[in-house]
């Protein structure tokens, strides 16, 4: 009887040794997966995380299984690939981390540091004969504990999740509502202000705004947006008339403001219709009146940005650095095609008024890569759309762009003289960001370079009729605060901007 009980016992240990390792390797892969999703609880659904999870059992099962035929023991096999999801889940985090110490160290060479190191220890744990368990043990509480703590910390968000609306209060309306004039708004993303031009191209812009100044152009050389250096932290903030974004949340979170924004219900209220020219259906439609059907779509849904958020820090970022990007200078005609009808309905956006009094929102990814046009406007016979280390690429299209501009506002003067017509851009050339391979990290120095990013296109034309406004040294947050004040009466004061964020060098062997 009691030999039947021993072996019972025996049996039930061996089956929760069992569980518990399985359970470690388990919450190991999902710590990383759970921390990034209940951090975001409130504004991603629960399908980004698992996608990423999967992935890390998948590779945790191929890895466990070889490793228990060579060591034959759980407990070890259960050990090692716990510690080798640690390092595959946060391999480009480490990488990262060694890179400030030692620059120099390729991401090659790291590769072989790592599967050094993980042989070593593979040997190091099949040749103990300690019992490991308890290190597991100890691994499985430790993981669990930061999942549930992570889990119990998000039960504020997930009650008030339908109470948060991410809408802001127009502070102030216009006074003068009499004031009827069209307004035409384009945003040129990527854009770079004149510092930024010649800083990083050694380009001098000055016959363009020359140009524009002597067509009743207010314009500001030393504009910057030093909220960020991405179009998501940006733009937002400007239709929002304040800084309403974070750089440490997810794209969708950001982009949620751009829905019914302060500048567009301002218009409203005095009873302007909203037009949009809306490339790559970046901006959100809601209540605007889209001058054509735009394809495409630049914006990543919550689910796709989270499971890229979550696998940036792992191993299959270097995987994607090595294949994926192979392949990025590829676009297809449908990109071409998009873009023209954009560039077309900013052309004619004088006639989509319909005698009604207009405010026209336009957006276009110019001159952004992909760098698809010459300086003559004719499509690139190269094909060489992502290249920013060739920076003639940029400047031919910086060129287009310009004369594109030049055309827009000789439409609208043509046809709508009292218009006001506002062209800026939410950052400038990001040259480190696309070709940081290019700087060692003892000469890159992250606040001027951050700065330069920050240098954007700025320029502002009052009607024939209106009021010369002074927009320099503004942003461009501060020059439609400016804008409202002058026209319509109102009494926003001027934002401190904030000066924060910085750019930080990273290393990589390739080009973004």
């Amino acid at each position: 009887m009691n030999s039947k009980i021993n072996a019972i016992f025996k049996a039930l240990t061996k089956t929760r040794k069992r569980i518990v390792l399985v359970l470690m390797v388990l919450l190991v892969d999902a710590y990383p997966c759970a921390f990034i999703y209940f951090n975001n609880i409130d504004e991603v659904n629960i399908a980004g995380a698992i996608g990423p999870f999967l992935l890390f059992v998948a590779v945790s099962a191929v890895v466990g299984m070889i490793t228990f035929r060579i060591m034959k023991e759980g407990s070890k096999a259960g050990l090692f690939t716990a510690v080798f999801m640690m390092i595959f889940m946060n391999y480009m985090v480490i990488q990262k981390l060694i890179n400030k110490i030692l620059p120099f160290l390729s991401y090659l060479l790291f590769l072989i540091l790592v599967i050094v190191l993980l042989v070593l220890l593979f040997k190091k744990i099949n040749k103990s004969e300690a019992d490991l368990y308890t290190w597991c043990q100890i691994i499985t509480f430790v993981c669990g504990g930061l999942v549930l703590f992570n889990g119990l910390a998000a039960i504020p968000k997930v009650i008030n999740e339908h109470k948060t609306v991410k809408r802001l209060d127009v502070s102030q309306y216009a006074v003068n509502k009499d004031v009827k004039n069209n307004v035409y708004y384009f945003i040129f993303d990527e854009y770079g202000g004149y510092e930024n031009l010649k800083y990083y191209y050694g380009y001098d812009n000055s016959k363009f705004y020359e140009d524009l100044v002597s067509e009743g152009f207010s314009v500001s050389k030393n504009t910057y947006n030093r909220e960020g250096i991405m179009t998501r932290d940006i733009v937002p903030n400007i239709l929002n008339l304040d800084y309403v974004t974070d750089v440490n949340k997810l794209e969708k979170q950001c982009l949620d403001y751009l829905n019914q924004p302060v500048l567009y219900r301002f218009f409203e209220d005095m009873g302007y219709q909203i037009n949009m020219i809306n490339h790559d259906n970046y901006l959100l439609a809601n209540g605007c009146n889209e001058i054509s059907e735009y394809k495409g779509s630049s914006r990543k849904n919550e689910t796709r940005e989270m499971l890229e958020k979550i696998l940036e820090n792992s191993a299959f970022d270097f995987i994607d650095l090595k294949i994926r990007r192979q392949f990025k200078h590829d676009i297809d005609d449908d990109k071409i095609e998009n873009i023209q009808v954009v560039i077309e309905d900013l052309k004619n956006a004088y006639k989509y008024t319909d005698g009604k009094p207009t405010f026209t929102i336009g957006y276009i990814q110019l001159p952004h890569n992909p760098f698809i046009f010459k300086s003559d406007g004719t499509i690139s016979p190269d094909k060489l759309y992502n290249q920013w280390n060739k920076k003639e690429k940029y400047i031919e299209q910086l060129e287009y762009t310009n004369s594109l501009i030049k055309e827009i506002v000789d439409n609208i003067k043509a046809n709508d003289p009292k218009a006001t017509i506002v062209f800026q851009s939410d950052h400038g050339a990001r040259y480190p960001y696309f070709c940081m391979v290019e700087y060692k990290s003892d000469q890159y120095n992250e606040v001027v370079e951050t700065e330069k990013m920050q240098n954007t296109l700025n320029v502002v034309y009052n009607g024939e009729d209106g009021k010369v406004i002074d927009i320099s040294g503004l942003s461009a947050i501060n020059t439609w605060r400016t804008i409202l004040n002058t026209n319509y009466g109102t009494n926003y004061k001027m934002l401190d901007e904030p000066h924060d964020f910085v750019f930080k060098w990273y290393f990589t062997d390739s080009y973004r």
